[in-house]
């Protein structure tokens, strides 16, 4: 429903009025493959936010966001267990109607009892319409927040659907609230083990620590 994705451009925002975007310019017209360091559980609005795009992204989301029950206990971890539930099923049912697009990762719930598998190859197909479609879509490499492990797979769903990827670095802990946008990256086809290292170059530019692809 693109109102609730709409509504939450609007809502949104004044949480992140203090901070201050380098390089907007960089973002291209048209679909691209927006990725992120991934800090906090605002990240995507402040990804959306810093970009200055009202056109849907279409963030790839752990599954554990679209089971009230997990994305309570994910989202707020501190909260008695009633209160996750609740506010769970708010953020999950925010998290279904603002156009993600869910991925399993190990560890999380299955999606209307599929397999890993199965989702995760639906995850490449939607992620191919919605970039063909038009629309953009938002990936975290790192898949949990802080995590030493990244996924090049937003690279070869850049190079499948021929989009520029836009690296976006976010502030950690304690670091001026500064979001930069870099200039878009654009692939040629190259083997596996470059895409590999490719991601891990980008993905230590962004976090400013060492990662390393998961497989």
């Amino acid at each position: 429903m693109d109102i609730v994705y709409y509504a939450t451009r609007v809502v949104l925002p004044p949480l992140f009025a203090r901070m201050e975007v380098e390089g907007r310019e960089n973002v291209p017209k048209g679909a691209c493959i927006f990725i992120a360091n991934h800090e906090t559980v605002w990240d995507a609005w402040k990804v959306v936010q810093a970009a200055g795009v009202w056109t849907p992204v279409h963030w790839v989301t752990g599954t554990c966001f679209f089971d009230p029950a997990a994305a309570g206990a994910k989202c707020f971890p501190h909260l008695p267990p009633f209160v996750q539930r609740c506010l769970g099923f708010l953020a999950s049912t925010l998290i279904r109607y603002s156009k993600a697009i869910p991925y399993q990762r190990v560890g999380d719930p299955p999606i209307r009892g599929r397999s890993m598998e199965e989702t995760n190859r639906d995850t490449f197909k939607r992620v191919a319409r919605t970039l063909q479609a038009g629309e953009s879509v938002g990936i975290f490499p790192e898949g949990r927040r802080s995590s030493l492990w990244v996924t090049s797979s937003f690279i070869r769903m850049a190079l499948t659907a021929g989009v520029p990827v836009v690296p976006i670095k976010l502030p950690r802990k304690g670091e001026p609230n500064m979001v930069r946008i870099f200039p878009p990256l654009r692939y040629a086809r190259m083997p596996r083990e470059a895409i590999d290292r490719e991601a891990e170059r980008v993905m230590i530019a962004l976090t400013g620590r060492a990662v390393t692809v998961s497989r």
